[in-house]
């Protein structure tokens, strides 16, 4: 059943720039304490908001293009991040060479499942 309810003025929840953030937002995750973790493709790094969009954690990457996180492993507690090689030339795709790979890291807390689609 669709919303009755009426968006608001749009406002910033995050200021990437005011933050000293390098990078922009790509693919991004909720973990089970509502926190949004999002790659930030030309940052190098994984970032995690709170619901109030306060910056609560930032974790560097040995690449610059990061595309996409997701929680997985039995219990959800393994982020996974996608990296790209795009844009990069050749003498950077061998200053980063995980440029391209699939990362993994320990997350502090477990992310949220994804719902499986049904036909």
């Amino acid at each position: 059943m669709p919303s009755t309810r009426q968006p608001g003025e749009p406002r910033v929840w995050a200021d990437l720039d005011a933050l000293g953030l390098p990078g922009v937002p790509d693919g991004a995750a909720v973990d089970s304490e509502g926190c949004y973790w999002s790659a930030l493709y030309g940052g190098g790094r994984i970032v995690r908001f709170s619901p109030e969009g306060r910056l609560e954690a930032s974790f560097e990457l040995p690449c610059p293009h990061p595309t996409m996180v997701a929680f997985g492993g039995p219990d959800l507690r393994t982020l996974y991040i996608t990296t790209a090689t795009q844009h990069l030339n050749d003498e950077e795709r061998k200053r980063w060479p995980d440029a391209g790979s699939l990362l993994r890291m320990p997350a502090p807390v477990a992310g949220l499942a994804e719902p499986v689609a049904t036909s």
